[in-house]
């Protein structure tokens, strides 16, 4: 199937893109994460084509091939382990031909399909767990259509099945962008969770940037409003657009503060934004985001800004111009960066 000149309405009538909404399962995401990962323009489209399947309701679930072969797979596997005299499966439930036993045979079937029923359970309680790599983004969906651009490095968990009536959560290591959709449970919106080492964001619907480093977990709201609840401390912390808020619970300290929310969501776009940046924080992103240590050779030196954008992000091209701007002379190590004038 050609997809590239689909719309919203063309994605959301198509069977394959309405069972990867619904009922995702690991043929079906591998697939349309790479359609998506070939074809990014077309993020705003799969957009509004999953909020439109998202209204549509269909009354019976059927299992996907791969999850039929997996629970067959349990089915058969429990059978070895009791050691029935059967050689396969399928020759368990064929009917013998020398005598006909319908209640027995309905017994076979019925147990079958209860050990079916067992093992797609069992599937259903294994949480989702999305990974990538040093320099690798990802974008993925939630179970409620929410939106997650996870950043290099990264890890994101969460259960597979979420109930309107329960909290949304989710647990992160390393960094992430999020586009919350809100949802309503008897007329009352349900929260979303987004838990880390440090805190824990609760939100209804918003977005947002989580990161979560070595020694603390940074969070800057770009719209809606946000409650922290800080590990080892009995108070929350509110937020409003446009405030970024630092925490480590080993050290206790709470850094918050008003800033402007662009520098810090502009990984996501593959590019750096300053806006009277000082060189100590653009040392902080670049420990960040590429897990190097950056020394600054004089506190002067780091009070210094810079402002501009950089559509890249590229180390290279960042360092390059940092050296135009500051006249900055840089000592590049394996795994350090020492910036002197």
């Amino acid at each position: 199937m050609d997809y590239r000149n689909f719309e919203a309405e063309d994605f959301a009538l198509d069977a394959s893109f309405q069972r990867w909404v619904q009922r995702p399962d690991p043929v079906s995401e591998a697939f349309w994460r790479s359609w998506m990962a070939a074809n990014p323009d077309k993020e705003t489209v799969i957009d509004e084509a999953r909020h439109l399947v998202e209204e549509l309701h269909f009354e019976r679930r059927r299992l996907t091939s791969l999850e039929l072969d997996e629970a067959l797979a349990r089915v058969q596997q429990q059978i070895n382990r009791r050691q029935l005299p059967v050689t396969s499966l399928t020759a368990r439930m064929a009917p013998r031909r020398t005598e006909r036993r319908p209640w027995k045979q309905a017994g076979g079937i019925a147990a079958t399909l209860l050990l079916l029923a067992s093992g797609y359970w069992a599937w259903l309680q294994v949480p989702v767990h999305y990974e990538t790599k040093r320099g690798e983004m990802l974008t993925l969906w939630l179970p409620d259509s929410s939106k997650v651009v996870l950043n290099g490095d990264s890890r994101l968990t969460y259960d597979r099945q979420w109930s309107q009536a329960t909290v949304r959560e989710v647990q992160l290591e390393g960094e992430a962008y999020f586009t919350v959709r809100e949802e309503l449970a008897d007329g009352k919106p349900v929260k979303f969770q987004v838990h880390t080492r440090d805190v824990t964001v609760e939100v209804i619907g918003t977005r947002f940037n989580v990161r979560e480093a070595a020694e603390k977990t940074d969070v800057v709201l770009e719209s809606g409003n946000v409650q922290l609840r800080l590990a080892g401390q009995p108070h929350l912390v509110r937020m409003q657009p446009g405030d970024r808020v630092a925490y480590s619970a080993q050290s206790k300290q709470l850094e918050q503060e008003v800033v402007k929310p662009a520098p810090y969501l502009a990984w996501k776009d593959h590019q750096f934004v300053f806006e009277a940046t000082p060189l100590s924080e653009v040392a902080s992103i670049i420990e960040a985001r590429y897990k190097m240590e950056v020394r600054i050779e004089t506190p002067d030196l780091g009070n210094k800004q810079i402002t501009g954008t950089i559509k890249s992000d590229r180390l290279e091209q960042l360092l390059e111009a940092l050296r135009l701007s500051f006249g900055l002379r840089i000592e590049e190590h394996e795994n350090s960066l020492i910036l002197k004038e």
